[in-house]
C-alpha cells in the first residue's frame, strides 16, 4: 500500500443524484457563494444543507462528462474517495482511514504517503486527515450553533415554489432563518448570538437564498439544451 498512487478525481458521477449536502459553520461562507443554504430536520435536531438541485435524484453541478461545476466544492465531497471505517486489529475493531480501491494506482497519480522525505502533511493522506478531524470539529460547532438559533427562535419552515420550465415546482421539507424574528431579538439575545457565531450563520443563510434563481436558471437551461432548444439565458 505504501507504493499505491492515488489517481486524480476528475469524474463525479457517482453524486449525479444528489440533491443536497451536508455543510459546517467553517465553510458556510464558501458555499453559500455558489449555493442556497438550507435546514432540514435530523433526529430531532436541524443540519444545514447546501441545495444542489430543486427536485429530488439530480445534481445540476455534475455535468454530462462527470465534471464539478460548481464554484466551491463541499467539504463532504473533498473527502473522496476516503472514509472512516472500522478495521480489525489484534482481534479488536478499531477505526481506520478507508480508500475506494478503484482509485489506486500503481503509476498514475500521488503516491499515498509521498515520497520518501515528503511531509507527512502534504501527502493525500496526511491532507484528507487534516480535512476529516478539522470537518469533525466543525460538525460539533454547527451543532451547537443550530441549538442556539433554534433555541431562540429564529429558525421556520421554508418552502418555496419555483419555477423549472414551463411547470412550477414545489420544494418542501426546508427551514431558514425567519428574518422578521431576527430583526426583533433583544439586545442581549443578539449579543449572545454574535459572540458565539449563530449570528453570523443566520446571515449568511438569509443571504444565500439569492442563489435559488441561480439554480432555477442551472434547470432551465439544462433542460432546454435536452430539448435542443437554445437557452434564453446564458449561466454567469
Amino acid at each position: 500500500m505504501a507504493k499505491k498512487r492515488l489517481k486524480p478525481l476528475a469524474d463525479f458521477k457517482f453524486l449525479a443524484n444528489l440533491p443536497v449536502v451536508e455543510v459546517v459553520v467553517g465553510e458556510f461562507s464558501s458555499a453559500a457563494s455558489t449555493y442556497p443554504i438550507f435546514f432540514v430536520e435530523r433526529e430531532g435536531a436541524y443540519t444545514p444543507v447546501a441545495l444542489l438541485s430543486l427536485i429530488n435524484d439530480q445534481n445540476m453541478f455534475v455535468e454530462e462528462d462527470g465534471s464539478w461545476s460548481g464554484y466551491y466544492l463541499p467539504a463532504a465531497f473533498r473527502r473522496f474517495p476516503f472514509t472512516i471505517g472500522p478495521t480489525l486489529v489484534d482481534g479488536k475493531e478499531m477505526p481506520a482511514l478507508l480508500v475506494e480501491e478503484e482509485m489506486l494506482s500503481d503509476t498514475e497519480g500521488e503516491l499515498l504517503y509521498g515520497e520518501d522525505g515528503a511531509d507527512e502533511a502534504q501527502t493525500p493522506v496526511g491532507r484528507t486527515m487534516r480535512l476529516i478531524a478539522e470537518t469533525d470539529r466543525h460538525h460539533a460547532a454547527t451543532r451547537g450553533l443550530m441549538a442556539e438559533l433554534a433555541a431562540a427562535g429564529l429558525i421556520r419552515g421554508t418552502d418555496l415554489q419555483v419555477q423549472l420550465s414551463a411547470q412550477k415546482h414545489n420544494v418542501t421539507g426546508l427551514f431558514g432563518i425567519d428574518e422578521k424574528k431576527l430583526q426583533e431579538l433583544s439586545d442581549e439575545e443578539f449579543l449572545k448570538l454574535r459572540k458565539s457565531g449563530a449570528l453570523s450563520m443566520a446571515y449568511i443563510q438569509l443571504q444565500s437564498s439569492g442563489q435559488i434563481q441561480r439554480l432555477v436558471l442551472r434547470h432551465n437551461v439544462r433542460d432546454a439544451v435536452k430539448r435542443g432548444e437554445k437557452p434564453k439565458a446564458l449561466l454567469d
